[in-house]
């Protein structure tokens, strides 16, 4: 995992499930990096009772930047599974 400059300071990218793994935040701190960009992409839609995936990202960005005392932006795509009724399962 490695920072790199910008105009901005330095910035690293984690994909997705690379801000679930604990130690490449943490690398990318190490390398200097003070804004983590975090692209995603979630499914959302399993139940009315079924985890809001935008505010569970937000959650874990939030406390992934306090541990490593930098910042993050994060683009999160959230986009229904396909099942019955949805219109897009597949017979």
């Amino acid at each position: 995992m490695r920072a790199f400059d910008t105009g901005f300071g330095r910035v690293a990218t984690l994909i997705c499930n690379d801000a679930w793994q604990p130690v490449l935040p943490w690398l990318a701190a190490q390398d200097g990096a003070e804004l983590l960009l975090v692209p995603t992409n979630s499914a959302s839609g399993f139940g009315p009772d079924s985890l809001n995936t935008i505010d569970y990202w937000g959650e874990l960005l939030r406390f992934t930047a306090r541990m490593q005392q930098c910042w993050w932006c994060s683009a999160t795509a959230s986009a229904p599974r396909p099942g019955p009724g949805s219109g897009a399962a597949r017979e």
